[in-house]
């Protein structure tokens, strides 16, 4: 990660001023070929440079629906005078009058760009957003107040043709760049005018133009773009990375209390299942106790409305209850298979018996049946409680003894009136008093 960090470039953008510059207009021959056009560039320079190529920084303005571009160069001795040590290892360097965005205009004008110790003339044509001509002047004073800049525009009027150009309203003063984003940075210039200041404003250049406008050396430049394009294709990767592995983290912990949630959930599910068996257990054992009141009695009930329609030739012999409502009855008939039938019609007739099935059959003289009787539901067998209350009181002894009613008792046994009675012993002879 460290030598990755050290070899990306640093995040500034030079602005170098424009005074130092010369700008040449030239027109690209139609049809020309893209790999040609950067040596036809280089032979045009070369024919109006004082300078050698290979002492001269240069770079081009351009636009991709137009032939017509605009070549900036300027001796390298003079950026080494303006003691720029990391050149080489800014974002870009281009002059501070190539910050201002770009746009067409409607009939020819002229726009002034000013910075701190330069002032711009841009000369554009209508519906041509490169400069035909550029002219650019050291400013007279660096104090940024508005009086100092428009008194420096109107000396660099003096000193410039400028008929068949109409002067736009103001100038635009640079700001510090905003380079949040390196890969869409955004110039930031104020809009003065003599009646008022309007708000700063930030507009980013795409990012093929300020490669065309910077003025590094062309194979360092294309070297130092394709490393740029590797770097940020390494930390795309990298941030994509990250976000993935925090995403996985994040996963993770959610998966972790998702799963203690589940354990804490499952303790207290087995802590309280042994009380809901208990329930459970209680609840059964009291629907069964219900049925079993319901249906206790029954049987009695099922065997009395069979022996209700009874006739007086059938006979039952043997009673089974083969479940809560079916009763099979086996019984002798002294009215012979008819008489059974007779009586089975007779059941299906009742309305609480749904189904009777039985079998007859008679041997010397003797009919003897099967009977199952299948029941629909029955009612209750004991009616409805009714409260009655007992009482305790003791009689009156006094009102219910009545005297002319009250019995006699006579003595079982009277000495005078019983003639078997024996009379008091008398002394016998001999006997001493």
């Amino acid at each position: 990660m460290y030598r990755l960090k050290k070899r990306l470039p640093e995040q500034e953008v030079i602005l170098l001023p424009g005074h130092i510059f010369i700008a040449h207009p030239i027109q690209i021959p139609e049809g020309m070929h893209p790999e040609e056009k950067q040596s036809f560039i280089e032979l045009s320079l070369e024919a109006v440079a004082p300078y050698p190529l290979e002492q001269l920084a240069y770079g081009v303005i351009e636009d991709p629906a137009t032939n017509h571009l605009i070549i900036i160069a300027t001796p390298n001795t003079r950026i080494r005078d303006l003691g720029i040590n990391h050149f080489e290892d800014a974002l870009f360097a281009i002059p501070d009058f190539c910050s201002l965005p770009r746009k067409k205009h409607a009939r020819a004008v002229v726009r002034t760009h000013a910075s701190h110790n330069t002032i711009t003339a841009l000369f554009f044509e209508a519906d041509n957003p490169v400069p035909t001509k550029i002219v650019s002047r050291r400013r007279q004073s660096e104090i940024p107040s508005d009086d100092a800049l428009f008194i420096d525009r109107e000396s660099l009027f003096n000193q410039v043709s400028t008929s068949g150009y109409e002067k736009e309203d103001g100038l635009w003063y640079s700001l510090k760049s905003d380079l949040s984003d390196p890969n869409a940075i955004k110039f930031g210039h104020r809009h003065i005018t003599k009646d008022a200041q309007e708000p700063d404003t930030y507009a980013s250049i795409p990012s093929h133009t300020l490669w065309a406008l910077d003025l590094r050396n062309t194979a360092f430049k294309t070297t130092l773009h394709q490393e740029r394009i590797q770097s940020n294709r390494v930390w795309l990767g990298l941030r994509f990375g990250f976000l993935f592995l925090g995403f996985l983290i994040l996963l993770q912990f959610t998966t972790w209390g998702i799963h203690l949630w589940t354990e804490n959930r499952n303790a207290r599910i087995l802590e309280q299942s042994a009380q809901i068996q208990r329930l459970e257990d209680a609840n059964q054992l009291s629907d069964r106790l219900e049925q079993a009141s319901d249906r206790s009695l029954q049987p009695e009930r099922m065997l009395m409305l069979a022996n209700d329609v009874r006739p007086d030739t059938i006979y039952f012999t043997d009673i089974h209850s083969l479940a809560y409502n079916q009763l099979e009855i086996n019984g002798e008939s002294k009215g012979g298979i008819v008489a059974v039938n007779r009586y089975a019609e007779v059941l299906e007739a009742q309305p609480l018996i749904e189904s009777v099935k039985h079998e007859a059959e008679t041997r010397q003289t003797q009919t003897t049946f099967k009977m199952v009787i299948t029941y629909g539901e029955l009612e209750p067998v004991f009616p409805p409680e009714v409260n009655q209350e007992i009482t305790t009181e003791e009689p009156n002894v006094e009102e219910e003894l009545d005297p002319e009613n009250a019995l006699t008792l006579e003595p079982d046994f009277d000495p005078e009136n019983d003639p078997e009675a024996e009379s008091p012993s008398e002394p016998s002879e001999g006997s001493s008093e």
